[in-house]
This record gives C-alpha cells, structure tokens and sequence, in this order.
C-alpha cells in the first residue's frame, strides 16, 4: 500500500522552501557608471549594504527561522501530528511578508537618500531582485495555506491522492449480446 502524503504539508513545505530559497536570491541590485552590485537576502546579514539599519540586517535570519519552523510543521503535517499549527503558520506568512516589505523599504529609502544621483551627476539605479518578491509569494502561500485550513476548505489530513488511484477504469462490456 502506498504511504498518502498530506496536501497542506506540502503545501507547507513549498512555501517554506520557497522562503529559505529566496533568502540567498539577489534583494537588491545598484547600477551606475557601467558598474552593477547586487545584494542577496543573506548579504544583508554580514552589513555589505551600508545603510540598510541593523535590524533590517535580521531580516533574513529571522526568515530563515520561521522557514525552518515551518518545514517542522509540515513534517509533523506528513507523520500525522500537525495538532492545529494554523493559526502559527498564518502568523508565520503575514511576518514573513511583512519583514519582507520592511527590507524592500530599506532599500527604497537608500535610493531616496541617493536621489538617483550621487555628487559628480552619475545616475545610480536600484532595482529590486528576484528574492525579495519570492519572499513575498512564499509568505502568501503560507497564509493563504493556513487560511483554507482555518476556513475548512482544506482539511489538515486531506491525503494527495495520485492520479492511478482516481482513475475510472471502464468494466469490459460483454459484446456477446
């Protein structure tokens, strides 16, 4: 007999994945002068963007914490023992987003800072990377996750069912008659 996997531990860990993965994906990318330097989630740890305040350098810590908490939900989710994490993880996405439009700020206020145009008329461009929005659709799965769950649209133990189990097999017809 095949071993069924829950839909919302995956769903979980899809989400999560896509936090933890987002975290080493480029933030942010400043360009001028034919010269271009792009930052990571995880760049903004070791302080390489001057400027960005030391909390805002937390962020992809603490994104990457609520990440590993919840790839422990879904592995409770798939050995059956995710007793109500919901609410958790609905908190888990909103600050997961949240923290995510904290670290976008930061990088819009360095740019209004800037002007665009630092002394001696060089024009400077940012330019937000890809990671800093998979923060934000990783954080929207989780919510919306937790959301079906709590609404009951999705029940905690729903097993993914594979397609040969719901297949309609045709009984043979008896063409005798």
């Amino acid at each position: 007999m095949q071993q069924q996997v829950s839909v919302i531990g995956l769903i979980l860990l899809v989400g999560a994945i896509l936090a933890l993965l987002g975290v080493f994906l480029d933030w942010v990318t400043f360009s001028g002068s034919g010269v271009s330097v792009s930052a990571t989630g995880w760049d903004l740890t070791s302080g390489k963007l001057m400027g960005v305040d030391f909390m805002r350098n937390l962020v992809p810590l603490v994104v990457i914490i609520l990440a590993v908490i919840v790839i422990v939900f879904a592995i409770m989710d798939f050995l059956g023992k995710g007793n109500q994490v919901m609410f958790a993880v609905l908190v888990i996405g909103i600050v997961v987003i949240l923290l995510s439009f904290a670290a976008y700020d930061s990088f819009k206020s360095i740019f209004d800072m800037v002007g665009g145009i630092v002394p001696g008329g060089i024009g400077v461009d940012i330019s937000m990377g890809i990671g800093i929005y998979v923060e934000f659709v990783a954080g929207a799965i989780l919510i919306i996750a937790s959301l079906l769950v709590l609404a009951g649209v999705i029940k905690e133990d729903d097993p993914v069912v594979s397609p040969a189990e719901t297949a309609v097999i045709p009984e043979e017809t008896n063409s005798n008659i």
